[in-house]
């Protein structure tokens, strides 16, 4: 194959990817009957395409497999094709849940204010139970639980 069989064929392989809008150019329709090795490229497209034709044409038509399969195959085919379960889908979702679960329990847990006897005896706020400070700061009208 020369330099001119090569920019043939690529001209001529695109004809054959178009055959039925384009008419086939000049220089190819110049160069096939001169070229035995262009034609037989040709003629491989060409029983490659009757291959792909007859086998479009052995489908069978949608009565025909409703009758040789039944009805009933073709609804529980159609109906096995909905989305999986919890249970099968991928663990990236179920991973995310128990991340924000487990996140949003430590948050609580650690930030969430704590209101201890001892801020309740002193009147304090939640929070507030950070440092006792001076044994004076306690309110003298509270009974003391236990004294050493």
């Amino acid at each position: 194959m020369d330099g001119s069989c090569a920019s043939v064929r690529r001209a001529l392989d695109g004809w054959l990817d178009h055959r039925g809008i384009e008419p086939l150019p000049a220089s190819i329709a110049e160069h096939l009957p001169v070229c035995s090795e262009c034609r037989r490229h040709v003629t491989e497209w060409n029983a490659i395409e009757l291959s792909l034709r007859a086998a479009r044409d052995e489908w069978p038509s949608a009565a025909e497999v409703e009758r040789l399969v039944g009805k009933g195959f073709c609804i529980s085919a159609t109906r096995t094709l909905r989305r999986p379960g919890w249970w099968m889908r991928p663990p990236i979702t179920a991973f995310a849940i128990v991340t924000a679960i487990v996140v949003i329990g430590l948050l609580t847990w650690f930030v969430w204010p704590i209101r201890t006897p001892q801020t309740i005896a002193r009147g304090g706020t939640a929070g507030s139970n950070l440092g006792l400070g001076e044994p004076s700061n306690l309110r003298p009208d509270l009974p003391v639980a236990a004294t050493r």
